[in-house]
């Protein structure tokens, strides 16, 4: 379950347009009761009664929430059963109008340099295969064909 995006600073009057977006990012129907969103201001809304299926979304609009979004900086915090902190979304600085602030998946350390093992284990195995001299023949042919452009060019503009 995350906080998909929320509307601080909608065109028009905030308490008509602000909504706060919730995603059940799961697989499993997920029962609310005892979750909580929660605002900077330690203003909170109790989600108690809302059931969201797998993919699901639920839109929150103010006039249900009674949240009011801070058009200069704003942490969300979806907080679980328990007490815990499942997700937060926020921003810094001021909210552009009509601008939505949305959730961005992160890299973590851990699948960047996995990504990057990935990638040079299928380029050494690419060289092995292709053999040396037809992975760098087309380098060197475009590398030098640059280069006579590149000579073309800077003699014709001293002539």
């Amino acid at each position: 379950m995350v906080i998909k995006e929320f509307l601080p600073n909608p065109d028009g009057k905030d308490t008509l347009g602000e909504y706060i977006l919730l995603l059940n990012d799961s697989d499993e129907l997920i029962n609310l009761n005892g979750w909580k969103i929660k605002d900077k201001s330690g203003k909170i809304f109790n989600l108690s009664g809302y059931n969201l299926g797998p993919a699901e979304k639920l839109k929150l609009p103010y006039s249900r929430t009674k949240i009011t979004l801070n058009n200069d900086g704003e942490e969300l915090e979806l907080i679980g059963p328990k007490g815990e902190i499942i997700h937060k979304l926020g921003f810094s600085g001021q909210a552009k109008s009509g601008v939505v602030v949305e959730m961005r998946k992160e890299i973590t350390q851990e699948i960047r340099e996995e990504f990057l093992e990935n990638k040079l284990e299928e380029f050494t195995a690419n060289v092995v295969y292709t053999g040396i001299n037809n992975f760098w023949l087309p380098i060197i042919l475009t590398g030098l064909a640059l280069t006579s452009i590149s000579i073309w060019i800077v003699k014709k503009f001293q002539d």
